[in-house]
């Protein structure tokens, strides 16, 4: 038997690039990483093993029904040649909404549901974004800047004049540095917030476009204009167990999915 991870792999977004349970947990079966995109392609791969799906944003569907929380690839998901479907440390990410709910076919597909939104979902678990469990993701003391903005596209048009990055063209270990430097991290994007409270930097969401924000953690603040963000930097928001309870909650996920899967 073998385990197959889809999720979104051939990709320069660096929060995609660090979804897979894989890079941080060793199982007792071999493993293979296969783009999400190519599913159709791989039923014969995933006939009889184990199929690991996600982490990452993976509920929503672009269309005029965005909003009605599809998951792409569902049904093929569903009619799928599969033993097993887990899904590990997915979420919403439905624009101009903050409603979050797990439709009944989509909890109805899966023997093992890890949701990374911090919500009431029965039958499933809470199960944040596994990059948590990176070696790179340290706290730090030593602040090299008051502010910086970690940017996702054009979204964040403020004139402070502060060191600014851009997601797409970093990488994993420079994101990391970054974003330790600072005290304050204004961002738009949902890996530079979720690592932001890892590190338990004053994290401040600039106009969240999208439901995946909403899920992350109580302690981020969202803010629509300028003015909002300097009163966010003046009262800051800090949660140092952030991060030791994110890797708990993966961990058990780990157990829990080893325990099931050896049970077959």
């Amino acid at each position: 038997m073998k385990l197959i991870n889809f999720y979104i792999k051939d990709t320069t977004n660096v929060g995609d690039l660090t979804v897979s349970p894989f890079d941080y947990y060793d199982f007792d079966f071999p493993t293979e990483r296969v783009d999400m995109r190519l599913l159709s392609d791989s039923m014969g791969l995933i006939r009889n093993n184990v199929l690991i799906f996600g982490g990452g944003g993976l509920i929503h569907l672009p269309s005029t029904d965005y909003n009605k929380g599809v998951i792409g690839y569902l049904e093929e998901l569903c009619s799928s040649p599969a033993r097993v479907r887990i899904a590990w440390g997915i979420g919403h990410n439905i624009h101009d909404t903050e409603y979050i709910e797990y439709p009944k076919y989509f909890l109805d597909s899966f023997d093992l549901i890890g949701r990374r939104d911090d919500i009431s979902c029965p039958g499933t678990d809470y199960v944040p974004c596994v990059s948590c469990k990176s070696k790179l993701i340290k706290k730090s003391k030593k602040i090299k800047h008051k502010t910086v903005i970690f940017a996702h596209g054009s979204g964040i048009d403020i004139n402070l004049q502060v060191p600014k990055i851009d997601a797409p063209e970093c990488t994993f270990e420079e994101a990391i540095q970054f974003l330790s430097s600072a005290q304050n991290v204004i961002t738009n994007s949902y890996h530079g917030a979720y690592w932001a409270r890892l590190l338990d930097k004053n994290t401040i969401v600039y106009r969240p476009f999208s439901s995946k924000f909403h899920a992350i953690s109580s302690d981020i603040t969202f803010c629509d204009d300028e003015f909002e963000v300097q009163q966010a930097i003046l009262n800051p928001k800090y949660n140092p167990k952030y991060l030791s309870a994110c890797r708990r909650r993966n961990d058990a996920f780990f157990k829990k999915v080893s325990r099931y899967i050896a049970s077959l």
